[in-house]
């Protein structure tokens, strides 16, 4: 993909303001998104222009896709889709700020949730909007599966006490809502009973619930137990089949179901139960509490399944499964190409520093920078040629990884200009750095 991308570069067809998106065009199924080139967005000066490392496949995400239930229409698009790039969650790097944000600057990390984009290399958000900084101690992949589960659950039991001494059932409890659920409710001191697959049992103890149900071998309807809230977390209940669950004064509540928006109306004003539907809202205060959560160990994301943006439409089959356990995570190579003309090319070649600011420039702070000491000899050696036809110089971060990769340009050979050269020097996370010499170049 890297020397794809250089390719195209040197010979002038791509340009700085572009950026590679999954679209889609009409409603349909997973097959109806593909990559394209599309414009890069420019941040307001209240937004953040954030380079996305990974984002996530919703349930959501799914639903704006084929464009159910229908009436999400009447905000989406009535014909075709207003948004052509869906994606909520993310987790990368800012790399533009506008002239009035002051919480946040270049480089700096960050998680989040927005309504639509986030199946990008980049995306523009508000300052203001669900964005905090991302927790040092998880992973571009682990942050990016955290906001949008963990802010509906908090929606949907932000008018209910979930505090100590209260009883919580949580039905789908291995899904992305309900294992936030899980660890939200632990957090809050509530008395958790998890209702999972035999297979996930021991995930939803992991995660805190006090007791489990395993649904394929109990119903719980039919225990005798009840509890002071219900909450399906998957859209399957019925109020009528958890009625008798709920002790008086009790609340079900659900996140889907056009049966359970008659019964929030009609038991709002009759019968001491209550069933309420669950709308996400997404609050900067509860992406800065998710933070909190993470950093003292008392919330962690669940992940299934990682594919890389390119198989975005396999991802998407595997969701609509309603199989998945927990969240499905794209990583995104975010990737920086530069070509550099001869004079600053032959600079690159002969001078260690220009090369570090060049390079170094591109990355977060708590990176290690740039060392060309080792190859220099090398460097000097490619300076005739790198003098003559230019450099290269990109920038690659999959993940906590930083590749970068500098050398020079080959004479144009039929009118097409080779790569010549090149060195490339890979960076983590954990401090170590390795040389290597790029056999495709």
């Amino acid at each position: 993909m890297a020397a794809c991308r250089a390719l195209l570069l040197v010979a002038g067809e791509a340009h700085n303001g572009a950026m590679q998106a999954v679209v889609y065009d009409r409603y349909g199924p997973p097959e109806v998104q593909h990559l394209e080139d599309v414009e890069r967005p420019v941040p307001a000066p209240d937004q953040l222009l954030v380079r996305i490392h990974a984002t996530t496949v919703t349930r959501t995400d799914c639903g704006w896709l084929r464009a159910r239930p229908f009436f999400v229409r009447a905000f989406i698009g009535l014909f075709r889709p207003k948004r052509r790039i869906l994606g909520m969650e993310y987790a990368g790097e800012v790399a533009e700020v506008g002239a009035a944000v002051t919480q946040f600057a270049v480089g700096d990390l960050v998680f989040g949730v927005t309504g639509f984009g986030a199946h990008a290399e980049y995306v523009c958000v508000l300052e203001r909007g669900a964005v905090a900084h991302k927790p040092a101690g998880v992973t571009f992949e682990e942050a990016s599966a955290v906001c949008d589960g963990a802010c509906a659950a908090t929606s949907c039991l932000r008018s209910v006490d979930i505090g100590p001494g209260r009883r919580l059932l949580i039905y789908g409890a291995t899904g992305s809502i309900g294992s936030a659920a899980v660890q939200l409710a632990r957090a809050a001191g509530a008395d958790v009973t998890a209702v999972a697959n035999t297979k996930n049992l021991e995930l939803v103890r992991s995660l805190g619930a006090d007791r489990v149900i395993d649904w394929t071998q109990e119903d719980f309807t039919r225990n005798g137990e009840t509890y002071d809230v219900i909450f399906d977390a998957v859209g399957k209940l019925t109020f009528t089949r958890c009625r008798g669950s709920l002790p008086p004064g009790g609340t079900f509540i659900s996140t889907d179901g056009v049966r359970n928006i008659l019964w929030w109306a009609w038991t709002w004003r009759v019968g001491d139960k209550r069933a309420r539907m669950g709308i996400a809202a997404y609050r900067k205060a509860d992406v800065l509490q998710l933070k909190d959560l993470i950093d003292s160990g008392r919330y962690r994301a669940v992940i299934d399944r990682t594919y890389p943006l390119e198989e975005v439409v396999e991802a998407t089959r595997y969701v609509e499964t309603e199989q998945k356990t927990g969240n499905v995570v794209l990583t995104v190579g975010a990737l920086e190409l530069r070509r550099l003309e001869p004079p600053l090319a032959a600079a690159l070649m002969r001078d260690r520093e220009t090369a570090g600011q060049l390079l170094g420039a591109t990355l977060p702070p708590s990176w290690p920078q740039p060392d060309f000491l080792d190859i220099l000899p090398l460097l000097a050696a490619a300076e005739g040629e790198a003098a003559k036809f230019g450099a290269w110089a990109m920038v690659e971060r999959v993940s906590n990884t930083v590749v970068e990769e500098i050398g020079f340009l080959g004479p144009p050979v039929d009118g097409v200009v080779e790569m010549g050269f090149g060195f490339r020097r890979t960076g983590t996370a954990d401090g170590q750095i390795s040389w290597s010499f790029p056999a495709d170049r």
